[in-house]
């Protein structure tokens, strides 16, 4: 005879991954002998000590991060390598075991889980991740009752990457910061405030983290070699991801703008734009800014990766002829 909880508990892990604890199991209805007969016979093998992955159902990166969000409770959040991917932080592969930072003293090792520790967890350092569950799941009594995962609590992306750039390379810490700052999940300025509340003698990355700010602002990785062949070459740096109008309509967003001087500069990926009508509207923008009198400078991936000293002398050329013109009169936008 089939137990009517059987088909409450397979709907809670389909909405888990294929997930779910025994103490989920516990508030549905199912007694201590029913848990132990299907323990017995192999019905519900464990995961995780007191997490339940149904047979068949794969164990994905998912399922993993819920068979620890369920086994820490609100005792943790989910943090470092994990709360990056979770995040959607660029450049991080998270590590085969789910990562969970908890207060000093609030949680130990628990389900094979690597849990670090904090002094410091405070509010504004944490967000919360709404999980993508059809209404019918999140209005189901029975599933409320059993408590189904609906959202997942993590470390902010500020927090992530102040977290992790002591273990992390330089190149891929600058990926997470401008992906970050592009999502406007953080900024340079709120990433250097947040490092001058968590500065501790023990805290180590702070410096790296500043280091990788110095050329944050661009929009991927090309963006933020150029902004570093152009410090390194001692030339000013440009705003980046400005928007320009003409009478109140939206002409263009431009990578990088050299203002007040009427020179913008493009940088274009490994691909491009290789489309018909992309190349068109890539045209018809150059010339609307052209026709303000802004100079645009257009840099390909190998202008900027291979060999970056040919791009940094025709900006360095273009700011001084600019710059003289100016000098002598001529009208500035």
């Amino acid at each position: 005879m089939v137990c009517p909880l059987d088909s409450i508990i397979h709907e809670l892990a389909r909405a888990q991954d294929g997930v779910f604890s025994v103490a989920q199991a516990r508030r549905i209805g199912f007694r201590e002998d029913q848990i132990r007969h299907r323990r017995a016979t192999g019905r519900w093998p464990l995961a995780r000590p007191g997490i339940v992955r149904l047979p068949g159902a794969p164990a994905t990166w998912t399922s993993e991060l819920l068979a620890g969000c369920l086994l820490v409770g609100d005792r943790a959040v989910v943090s470092r390598t994990w709360a990056a991917r979770l995040l959607g932080l660029d450049g991080v592969v998270s590590t085969p075991v789910p990562q969970f930072t908890a207060r000093r003293g609030a949680l130990h090792a628990v389900g094979g889980l690597q849990i670090h520790t904090t002094r410091t967890l405070d509010p504004v350092d944490l967000v919360t991740v709404r999980r993508s569950l059809p209404s019918s799941v999140k209005r189901d009594k029975r599933l409320r009752r059993a408590g189904v995962v609906i959202s997942v609590r993590s470390t902010s992306a500020s927090r992530t990457i102040i977290d992790l750039a002591a273990s992390t390379p330089s190149e891929t810490l600058g990926q997470m910061i401008d992906s970050a700052c592009r999502s406007g999940d953080s900024s340079p300025a709120y990433l250097f405030r947040r490092l001058s509340d968590l500065r501790t003698p023990g805290r180590a990355g702070v410096t790296t983290v500043e280091e990788a700010l110095i050329d944050s602002g661009g929009h991927s990785v090309l963006e933020r070699r150029f902004l570093v062949a152009l410090r390194e070459a001692g030339l000013p740096r440009p705003t980046c991801q400005v928007t320009h109008h003409a009478g109140g309509r939206f002409l263009a967003r431009v990578d990088f703008d050299f203002g007040p001087l009427p020179l913008v500069v493009e940088v274009a990926g490994r691909r491009g734009h290789s489309s018909d009508a992309d190349r068109a509207n890539d045209a018809r923008r150059r010339n609307e800014l052209q026709s303000l009198g802004i100079t645009v400078l257009e840099f390909t991936y190998r202008d900027i990766v291979a060999d970056p000293s040919g791009a940094v002398h025709d900006v360095a050329a273009h700011l001084r002829r600019i710059g003289l013109a100016m000098d002598r009169g001529a009208p500035t936008r």
